[in-house]
């Protein structure tokens, strides 16, 4: 009973996005549809809704403006429930029933990396919005992205624990391919300049209690910690980890929310990160211009902050796909793909996007990083390991 009320629940959130992104007769023109799946319920709901509601917001902003060269956006979402195998369903359905014309991509990276070979062999233009390197690495020449990579990010990591002074490391990793191939980057990049994995221990999305885990690697005595984590887990595992005796840096693969730093209250001190954003609880917080106004519109239409940054991810996947269809001056496929292949200079919430290198990632260059301190972000650059804890070096 409960899981039907789920899937009719779905099914009219996805019907009203299809109904309030624009009309022909408001247009008198063809629409353009785009779909999406995100993970709506389950573990993942949280990130999975929040990228869906920038997606949302990206079609009404661009509809008010006149759509996609003249033609309205219409938009239908699916719930993938950060499934595999339940992904590959709703892409097929978006793909063979709904006939849309482009994807943003889901967030969860084994999601997308499961449907990849059906979106690439309908050659249907997609911008992924997860973290992983694996489905970028197959050679599907229609998927792209606007977002960071961790198999670029990661290495970075590891090279910056290693010039704090760290030098061996517990780890606590998840079992999908995103923190898989995450710890696997960090691992060959500190193996390479020296660092010591002192143990590798698992988890399996959804658990809660990870005191077996935390007892093992804080047995091990390391310097650091790495967690490899989608972050609904990392709040839960560091007020653990920090009620077992272990008070020093925890390194975590991906932005630590507004919502973990929440849920993990002081435990989440020493957390570190290497990544070009942060999540904030009010826009009031944010510094930078086009970020603070996308955060005021996406509080304004949605009545509540965007409390993880996978909306940031899927607001400028939209935005990149539409400045290429502009530069093309058409909403033809190929036409889109080759002008976005030359896209560079593009600003968005990442900072400035990239597309002439070839490879269809939009990021790359230095990337900074953040330690959270007092419930704040605090700039990375100065900060040292002694005796396992943070200390600042003025330079």
């Amino acid at each position: 009973m409960k899981r039907t009320f789920t899937i009719l629940l779905v099914l009219l959130v996805c019907l009203s996005f299809v109904v309030c992104s624009g009309s022909r007769e408001a247009f008198g023109a063809t629409p353009i549809i785009i779909g999406t799946t995100q993970p709506l319920t389950g573990t993942q709901a949280n990130p999975g809704n929040d990228a869906l509601r920038a997606v949302q917001l990206a079609v009404k902003q661009k509809n008010a403006k006149g759509g996609l060269n003249g033609s309205p956006i219409q938009l239908v979402a699916y719930d993938s429930q950060g499934i595999p195998e339940e992904a590959v369903k709703v892409v097929t359905r978006l793909i063979e029933v709904d006939k849309i014309n482009f994807m943003i991509g889901d967030t969860i990276s084994s999601c997308l990396l499961a449907a990849g070979n059906i979106i690439n062999g309908a050659k249907m233009l997609t911008i992924g919005t997860g973290l992983s390197s694996t489905w970028m690495e197959q050679g599907w020449e229609y998927i792209w992205r606007a977002c960071v990579n961790n198999g670029r990010t990661m290495p970075v990591a590891a090279q910056t624990a290693y010039d704090m002074g760290i030098r061996t490391m517990g780890v606590m990793h998840g079992q999908d391919d995103a923190n898989m191939s995450a710890w696997k980057a960090f691992r060959e990049a500190g193996e390479r300049i020296g660092l010591t994995f002192t143990t590798a221990e698992t988890y399996i999305e959804g658990d809660t209690d990870f005191s077996g885990q935390i007892a093992k690697i804080i047995q091990t005595n390391p310097d650091a910690i790495l967690m490899s984590s989608h972050g609904p887990t990392m709040g839960a595992f560091l007020r653990q980890l920090r009620g077992q005796g272990f008070s020093g840096i925890v390194f975590v693969k991906e932005t630590f929310t507004s919502d973990s730093v929440q849920q993990a209250g002081p435990a989440c001190d020493g957390v570190v990160f290497i990544y070009p954003y942060v999540t904030y609880l009010s826009p009031d917080e944010c510094d930078d211009p086009m970020l603070r106004t996308f955060l005021e519109e996406f509080l304004k239409e949605f009545g509540q902050m965007p409390i993880q940054e996978h909306s940031y991810r899927a607001y400028d996947s939209m935005n990149v796909l539409f400045a290429a269809a502009e530069k093309a001056g058409s909403n033809d496929t190929q036409a889109i793909m080759k002008a976005l292949g030359t896209i560079s200079g593009f600003k968005g919430l990442v900072g400035t996007l990239d597309f002439t290198k070839g490879d269809r990632e939009g990021v790359s260059g230095k990337i900074g990083g953040f330690v959270v301190l007092g419930g704040k972000y605090v700039p990375l650059e100065g900060w040292v390991a002694k005796g396992g804890h943070l200390e600042y070096l003025k330079k």
